[in-house]
């Protein structure tokens, strides 16, 4: 996998829950674009934007729930740990003791887990 995909990846992991409330957000939004006084407001470039970004939001934020269904408990606790835990996160070396990893399992687990993202996103690994 190359570098670049993989912290794309890792990204959008980390950005899940932000995607979740973006997307309800903007699925709200469309919601108000039905009534005309809303639509005055709002063109129609603004609309066709908050539906492709509606769109894309909707295939990340299915694509990691698809993940977080098919993987292991130890996987979603990685995950837990390492992208959604509340700040100040563990570092990789503190997760991976917490597990009991060693550093490379880590990394592999974490690199098969942003394959398998990666395959159902279409992103070219």
């Amino acid at each position: 996998m190359r570098k670049e995909t993989r912290k794309y990846l890792c990204a959008e992991l980390r950005d899940y829950q932000q995607s979740v409330n973006e997307l309800l957000r903007l699925r709200d939004r469309m919601e108000m674009l039905q009534y005309p006084a809303y639509r005055a407001d709002c063109g129609s470039k603004k609309a066709a934007y908050i539906e492709t970004r509606i769109a894309m939001l909707q295939e990340i934020v299915g694509a990691i729930d698809s993940l977080r269904r098919e993987i292991s408990e130890e996987d979603e606790k990685l995950l837990q740990l390492k992208f959604w835990a509340p700040r100040p996160r563990m570092t990789d070396n503190q997760i991976a003791k917490e597990m009991g990893l060693s550093r490379s399992q880590f990394y592999r687990r974490l690199n098969c887990i942003c394959l398998e993202l990666g395959h159902k996103l279409g992103t070219d690994l």
